[in-house]
């Protein structure tokens, strides 16, 4: 999933947008690509701007956090509100234990009529083709931007092969904004 693209897809189909990030500047950056309600988790309380803003809660919720997060999320998910679960990098780095789901997760659900399914990207390798066509298209025609992140907040550009690593660590370290991209044959 990019979010990019998640957020410029999901404006295009008329939703209002939130997204969560760590930082003032990637505040501007969802507001750039279009965001309607950016949320800095570290400088402002999610639950409460969820409960507040959102009283009705959200119809549909990309996780990819995990943990606390997650926990969030299923709280502000609206009647008939959907979670799908992309990803969990609050585990990738091994910081966090996994957190464990609380017993009363069905009972939320169940008062809601909300559910979460899992999206894991290899088992929509079928549909990547069709997706990519719409992508390329829709970029072309301007309808969409991309974001490409060689190291914009990093000692340096990820060039060359021996840059891999540190490029999936400046991922997890929170500090990308877009696609983390290592060029492997730079043209000089």
């Amino acid at each position: 999933m990019d979010l990019v693209y998640d957020v410029q897809w999901a404006k295009k189909a008329g939703c209002k947008v939130i997204g969560t990030c760590s930082s003032d500047e990637k505040v501007e950056f969802l507001k750039g690509i279009g965001c309607d309600r950016p949320i800095n988790y570290k400088k402002e309380n999610m639950k409460d701007i969820l409960k507040s803003e959102f009283p009705n809660g959200v119809d549909v919720v990309y996780e990819s956090v995990g943990g606390e997060m997650f926990e969030t999320c299923v709280d502000s998910l609206a009647v008939k509100g959907r979670l799908i679960i992309i990803g969990y990098i609050s585990q990738y780095t091994g910081e966090n234990k996994l957190l464990e789901v609380k017993p009363d997760l069905p009972r939320k659900l169940l008062t809601k009529s909300a559910n979460i399914g899992g999206f894991f990207m290899p088992h929509y390798m079928n549909l990547i083709p069709e997706y990519v066509k719409k992508l390329v298209t829709m970029k072309l025609q301007n309808e969409i931007e991309s974001s490409v992140d060689q190291g914009i907040n990093a000692p340096s550009k990820f060039v060359g092969i021996d840059k891999l690593v540190d490029a999936v660590e400046y991922m997890y370290s929170g500090k990308s904004r877009g696609k983390v991209v290592v060029e492997l044959n730079p043209s000089s």
